[in-house]
């Protein structure tokens, strides 16, 4: 299962990137989500929990928390424009 989910924020396709700094030779595992996240564009509400998953053992992992965390993140984006509709 290789295949993302697109950022619930602004649609971009989301990325998966094995995070290695070659000068020390640390390895911070396998990260996927939004890659225009950190452009602070319009598109993405900093108030709400970053498109991001970090520090997975292996790419498959990060795939699947991805994955888990888009379906959490458009709950809550649902979640909150029917609250802003009611209020509104």
């Amino acid at each position: 299962m290789d295949t993302l989910c697109p950022c619930p924020y602004c649609g971009a396709s989301a990325t998966v990137v094995h995070m290695y700094d070659g000068y020390d030779r640390a390895d911070y595992g396998w990260d996927a989500g939004c890659p225009r996240w950190s452009l602070f564009d319009k598109h993405h509400d900093h108030s709400l929990p970053s498109p991001r998953v970090r520090g997975r053992l292996s790419k498959e992992e990060a795939v699947w928390a991805w994955n888990c965390y888009c379906g959490e993140l458009k709950e809550r984006l649902h979640n909150r424009q029917t609250v802003t509709n009611v209020e509104g």
